[in-house]
């Protein structure tokens, strides 16, 4: 997908970007313990660098095979048993340091009703879009998102949804320069001079076709601002490191292909998955479903608490034969008189 028209090729960058199939199974068990498998098909992509969070470390028992679909991709597989649904749900949890990257958050529930123990599990994808300085709000409605999102009925949304990312991708630039103008504290080069050049630049900017790099962006820019641009020289490098790490990660979201798999404990009683079968529910994800919105996957199941069962015949029995005693003792009591 184009992300940008002219000085960002995103799309140059998205064909170069080795598509990655990842498959998630998790299997939870009555006592709450559970293992996760995690199945990545991919050619020559660096897992190490990958936006989805994929276990590398010893703690996983992993194994690379080649794919039997695809004899020029390989398989990695990574499979761990934790001994409680917390452990898994803390394995993943956001590490302020870390790297961009999806998030995910795991709960499950458990509920004690005496025959029964009610399971709810709950996954979920966190938004990922990393460019906020623009709304999409203001290129296309919620319905037309929607719209895109399903793909259906999307004549014309594509050119609307290329046309915030360009608009995005353009402030990412934008802002850090207008902050070290803002510093600079100088009156041939301020912060509101910027404000006011924007749309100039901007529009400079997409005619000039130019490449991402410092000195090209800045060359253009001096056609609009004056010299003095270059003075902003630290502050363009800048944005240009933090935008294109923006690109690589949301490249990596969007080419890669997500399945989800939970298998539950008992009978399953209720998903909002597509596709159910027995006690696993699956969902296959798109990127742009979680793009904007956290993708929310969710499942609830029960088993029977055979001990209950058994305590309360043994208990009815038991008040049967009590009360079969004292009638009966009745009766003979009665007779005797």
């Amino acid at each position: 997908m184009k992300r940008l028209t002219a000085i960002l090729p995103m799309l140059f960058i998205l064909l170069l970007t080795q598509c990655k199939e990842i498959t998630t199974t998790t299997q939870i068990d009555r006592d709450g313990s559970c293992e996760r498998i995690i199945e990545v098909a991919f050619k020559d992509d660096d897992l190490t660098r990958s936006a989805f969070p994929i276990p590398l470390d010893a703690s996983w028992k992993s194994e690379r095979l080649r794919d039997t679909k695809d004899s020029s991709r390989t398989v990695y597989r990574a499979r761990k048993r934790f001994a409680s649904f917390k452990d898994l749900a803390l394995e993943y949890a956001e590490k302020p340091d870390s790297l961009q990257r999806v998030c995910l958050d795991l709960q499950l529930g458990k509920k004690f009703r005496w025959f029964y123990t009610y399971f709810e599990y709950r996954e979920v994808y966190k938004a990922y879009n990393p460019f906020h300085h623009v709304p999409l709000s203001d290129f296309m409605t919620t319905e037309e998102w929607q719209r895109y999102v399903s793909e259906k009925d999307t004549v014309g949304l594509k050119a609307k949804y290329d046309a915030w990312s360009e608009r995005s991708m353009m402030e990412e630039i934008f802002q850090p320069m207008k902050q070290a103008a803002g510093a600079l504290k100088e009156p041939d080069l301020s912060d509101s001079l910027m404000e006011n050049s924007k749309e100039a630049l901007f529009s400079a900017w997409k005619a000039a076709d130019m490449k991402p790099e410092i000195d090209e962006v800045l060359k253009v820019s001096e056609g609009v601002v004056g010299k003095p641009v270059w003075r902003l020289r630290a502050g363009v490098e800048q944005a240009l490191k933090g935008l294109n790490k923006k690109i690589d990660f949301s490249g990596d979201v969007e080419s890669s292909s997500y399945v989800n798999k939970v298998v539950m404990p008992g009978l399953l009683i209720s998903s909002n998955a597509p596709q159910l079968q027995g006690n696993t529910a699956m969902w296959e994800i798109r990127d742009k479903q979680f793009c904007f919105d956290d993708f929310v996957m969710d499942a609830r199941s029960r088993t029977v608490n055979l001990w209950a069962v058994v305590v309360t015949v043994l208990a009815a029995m038991a008040s049967l034969a009590v009360w079969a005693a004292a009638f009966w003792r009745s009766r003979r009591d009665k007779a005797s008189a």
